[in-house]
């Protein structure tokens, strides 16, 4: 097997998880900057999730990952609470790996901005 034969299954599975996790098809835009602009989105998001893939060390497939994410929020509890409703083994592991804690219940929004200071670093 060459090469390149070991690393096109990697590739397909970008393909297949652009069209499925990331939802790549175009459905809703028309012109070609916006065409452009989608798949843009869709290849940097398709970035970022791979980098998390890595840091995880491949523990959790991208789909779980992008799942675990995407359910991951926080509701407007009053003027300065937030309160985050979800949380599962999944965060936990990218929790361990990257350090940034899902694992808070309820946090204010200066905690938050924190958080998401520490992430730009």
């Amino acid at each position: 097997m060459t090469f390149h034969n070991r690393g096109l299954w990697k590739i397909e599975e970008s393909f297949r998880v652009t069209k499925s996790e990331l939802e790549a098809r175009p459905v809703y835009v028309w012109t070609r900057e916006h065409i452009e602009a989608h798949f843009l989105t869709c290849f940097v998001a398709l970035t970022l999730a791979r980098i998390l893939e890595m840091k995880t060390e491949q523990k959790y497939s991208i789909g779980k990952l992008l799942n675990s994410l995407s359910q991951s929020n926080c509701i407007h509890v009053n003027e300065n609470l937030y309160l985050f409703s979800y949380y599962d083994e999944v965060l936990e592991w990218i929790s361990e790996k990257t350090g940034i804690k899902f694992s808070h219940k309820i946090l204010s929004l200066g905690e938050i901005k924190k958080i998401l200071g520490m992430t730009k670093k």
